[in-house]
């Protein structure tokens, strides 16, 4: 039962095998003990009176009483589907939950990353602005991408900051 959109496939409570076996052992069970009154005390149909549903009830309590102890053994059945759905969508509910909270992770690391190559963009330019100004012969614009990355480092997806110094240069 556990699938990725449940609301495609949600079964009933008439496809659980449990709850037709409360229906039809009781059923099965009842039916067979009142043929087995009806051929053992040679009981004929009459129409119904005041005698003949004194005798019926006489003798056919028992089974009527197994008849009846369908419902209640049917609900409890039902009960036990709902219970078991109940924890199937308590499971897919987590499952979800968790492919949701990856899913803002990668969507908060994808967001950090295109800070970071904003801001290498930016200092390009400025760099770039920079040596053009004043005419310096041994950095060029080439080498401001790796000035960027020795000075701050990339961020990863355990650590967050877009932009932090890296702690090699400075310290």
């Amino acid at each position: 039962m556990t699938t990725l959109n449940q609301k495609e496939n949600i079964p009933s409570v008439f496809t659980y095998k449990y709850f037709w076996l409360a229906i039809a052992i009781p059923v099965s069970i009842s039916l067979i003990l009142m043929c087995f009154i009806w051929i053992n005390d040679r009981l004929i149909p009459e129409w119904p009176n005041k005698k003949t549903l004194d005798t019926f009830l006489t003798f056919m309590s028992v089974p009527l009483w197994i008849l009846g102890s369908s419902i209640p053994l049917a609900t409890l059945a039902a009960a036990n589907f709902r219970a078991i759905q109940f924890q199937e969508n308590l499971k897919y509910q987590k499952d979800n939950l968790e492919f949701q909270k990856r899913n803002i992770e990668r969507q908060e690391y994808e967001h950090v990353l295109d800070l970071y190559h904003k801001e290498l963009s930016i200092f390009k330019e400025k760099l770039e602005s920079v040596l053009e100004n004043e005419k310096y012969e041994f950095i060029t614009s080439g080498d401001s991408t790796m000035i960027f990355t020795r000075l701050y480092e990339k961020p990863s997806k355990t650590s967050l900051n877009p932009i932090k110094p890296n702690e090699c240069v400075f310290s």
